[in-house]
């Protein structure tokens, strides 16, 4: 049985003589395998100190050797159960994972950690769609037989069978079981049958590899697996489940196989979580957020503006901002949102914000031509309250004041449940 330690953002795991678990100890040797690890995945997941390793922002699973690391955000909410939900439930809100809002409250984030609800989703979508059958599509065939079908390769057939008449090269499409979506679901069963933890989960993927006895082990890029797009006549089910594999399969070696790796990761960059799920709830719910006279323009609908041009006067510098708040009479982005998933610190100055991010908010005013820009940080154990947290101005220019914002959003309301609780945090937000 793999070991597994759980975490959270920026909480320390030591690195000791013996293993363990319950006082997140890990050995020197682990801790050797998972700094090849990390140099393999080609971002940095931990901060490295002499006997210690910090987690980052990546959060979700990291597996390797005998080793399983589960990373959780740092959420206001002190238990790992409600912790892992809410984190399935915003990436689904995110659109991060192919889940659908109305299952996260079934969940079972107590006695599961968030690799095996993944797996356990995986498993009960596979057999559904199971039950519809096994894909089948017509796949291009080239082979060397001893009677003949579809079409005679001359050339081929000269230079293969020229002395030996029983055979013949032809080529031909058949209705087959043997196909690319099936190579992925087949080695992805084998993948998880080889990283999960829970014997229950283990014994479901045995038995959904007897499925698949039939179809060939020939081996895949993560290219095309990333290219690969369904028929609509394929069940959607399938459509999920293959989005899932693709997951599954992210981080892995260019060339993949029939499942079988050393290491695993199912990791999730909580910045692109965070504005993603602020984005999905306030797009959700604009009318009930900001009322009739407003709507959101997120990041994929404002026009980019760049602060310089060069002396060639090409523009330089790009400007994006996260969100916008629209008048819908003037068209006039009266309010930026921009997310940041930072810790902020009373005790630091500033609350530890970024000279950086000032700058760049700044800015988005300026070339927007927005008086007011919100910076949204999440709620943590060193931000006490709105009302503690900095609020900037700037009056350069007195007919056109800025002012910059600082708030900080609960994520630790206990989701799905209690979303209503979170719309109304997002309408006072809006309303400032």
């Amino acid at each position: 049985m793999i070991p597994v330690i759980s975490v959270r953002e920026h909480e320390a795991i030591y690195i000791g003589e013996t293993f363990s678990s319950e006082s997140k100890v890990i050995t020197r040797y682990q801790a050797t395998l998972l700094e090849k690890f990390e140099r393999e995945q080609g971002k940095q997941i931990f901060k490295w100190g002499n006997k210690k390793i910090t987690p980052l922002q990546w959060v979700g699973v990291a597996s390797i050797g005998n080793l399983q690391i589960e990373i959780l955000p740092k959420l206001a909410n002190s238990e790992h159960s409600q912790i892992r939900k809410n984190l399935l439930y915003m990436l689904t809100i995110a659109k991060e994972v192919p889940f659908r809002v109305q299952d996260v409250s079934r969940f079972d984030t107590q006695r599961n950690t968030f690799l095996e609800i993944f797996i356990k989703v995986f498993i009960d979508k596979l057999n559904n769609a199971l039950k519809t059958g096994v894909i089948q599509q017509y796949c291009h065939e080239e082979e060397n037989v001893p009677f003949l079908k579809g079409k005679l390769h001359l050339s081929e057939q000269l230079r293969r069978n020229l002395i030996n008449k029983s055979r013949f090269y032809v080529s031909y499409d058949e209705y087959s079981i043997k196909n690319l979506p099936n190579r992925i679901i087949k080695a992805t069963v084998a993948k998880l049958y080889g990283i999960s933890k829970v014997q229950h989960n283990k014994k479901v993927l045995m038995n959904l590899k007897d499925a698949f006895n039939e179809v060939d082990e020939k081996g895949f890029s993560y290219s095309e697996m990333k290219s690969l797009v369904l028929p609509r006549t394929i069940h959607h089910l399938y459509q999920e489940i293959i989005e899932m594999c693709k997951i599954f399969w992210k981080n892995e070696s260019p060339a993949l196989s029939s499942g079988t790796s050393e290491s695993f990761s199912l990791l999730f960059d909580m910045n692109m979580i965070y504005e993603k799920f602020i984005q999905g709830v306030l797009l959700a719910h604009q009318e009930e957020i900001m009322g009739h006279n407003l709507k959101l323009v997120t990041n994929l609908g404002i026009t980019p503006k760049y602060l310089l041009k060069d002396q060639y006067g090409r523009s330089t510098y790009r400007l994006l901002p996260d969100n916008g708040i629209v008048n819908i009479i003037t068209s006039k982005i009266e309010k930026i949102i921009d997310t940041k998933w930072k810790l902020l610190d009373s005790k630091k100055k500033n609350f530890g914000i970024s000279q950086d991010d000032i700058y760049q908010m700044y800015a988005y005013a300026r070339e927007y031509d927005c008086n007011k820009v919100i910076l949204l940080y999440p709620v943590n154990e060193g931000t006490t309250g709105l009302s503690f947290l900095p609020r900037y101005r700037n009056n350069t220019f007195p007919e056109k004041q800025i002012e910059i914002i600082v708030l900080t959003v609960n994520l630790g309301h206990k989701f799905p449940d209690q979303i209503d609780d979170f719309i109304d945090d997002l309408r006072v937000i809006c309303s400032i």
